[in-house]
C-alpha cells in the first residue's frame, strides 16, 4: 500500500476500504494516515481523471520501490546466510573455478586425441586411397565427437565466465554489507 487507507461509503450503502479513491466517486472518505494512525476526514470532493492517475501513478511507483527494497533485502539476508567472511567467497571462488577449469583441460586433451586419431587415418588414406572407405564411419563419429566436445567446452568456459563474475559480486556486496553494518569479517 501507499501509506493511507481510505474508506468511503458506495451509493448502494456498503462501506469499502481500499487504497485508492476510484475515479469519478464523489462523496465523504475518511483516511488512515499511515503517519500519524489516526482516522481522518477528506473534503467531499470528486477527484479529476488526472488526479486520480497522478495518485495512481505515485501509489505504483512506491509499491514498485517497496518490492525493489524487499528483493533485495532478500538476496542480502540470502548472501549473508550463505557466506560466513570475505575470505569463504574466495575461497568458493578458487575451488568452483578449479573444477571447471579441469573440466576444460579435459575437453582440451579429448580434442587433441581425437585431432591425433584423425591425423593417423589422414597418413592411412594418403598412403592407399582405398582406406578412405574402411575409415569412413570412424571419421564421421570422430567429428561428431569432436563437435560435441567444443560445445562442451565453450559451455565450459561460458560457466567459468558467468561464476568468476557472481563470486566477485557477491563478495563485492557482502563487504558493502559488512562495512554497512559496521561488523567487517576479513
Amino acid at each position: 500500500m501507499g501509506g493511507v487507507l481510505y474508506r468511503f461509503q458506495g451509493s448502494d450503502g456498503k462501506v469499502f476500504y481500499t487504497d485508492r479513491i476510484p475515479p469519478g466517486f464523489k462523496g465523504s472518505v475518511d483516511y488512515l494516515s499511515a503517519k500519524s494512525g489516526t482516522l481522518q476526514k477528506q473534503e467531499e470532493r470528486q477527484l479529476s481523471e488526472s488526479e486520480f492517475q497522478a495518485k495512481e501513478s505515485e501509489r505504483a511507483a512506491a509499491d514498485a520501490k517497496a518490492k525493489t527494497s524487499a528483493a533485495q533485502m532478500r538476496q542480502d539476508q540470502s548472501l549473508l546466510n550463505q557466506y560466513g567472511s570475505v575470505a569463504e567467497i574466495d575461497s568458493m571462488k578458487k575451488l568452483e573455478t578449479a573444477q571447471i577449469d579441469r573440466a576444460i583441460q579435459m575437453d582440451q586433451s579429448n580434442l587433441a586425441t581425437l585431432r591425433d586419431r584423425m591425423d593417423l587415418i589422414d597418413k592411412e588414406i594418403m598412403r592407399d586411397e582405398r582406406n578412405k572407405s574402411v575409415y569412413r564411419d570412424e571419421i564421421s563419429r570422430i567429428q561428431d565427437n569432436m563437435r560435441r566436445i567444443q560445445d562442451n567446452m565453450r559451455l565450459n568456459q561460458q560457466t567459468m565466465s558467468e561464476r568468476v563474475a557472481k563470486y566477485d559480486s557477491d563478495k563485492v556486496r557482502y563487504q558493502n554489507l559488512l562495512d554497512a553494518m559496521g561488523a567487517s569479517k576479513k
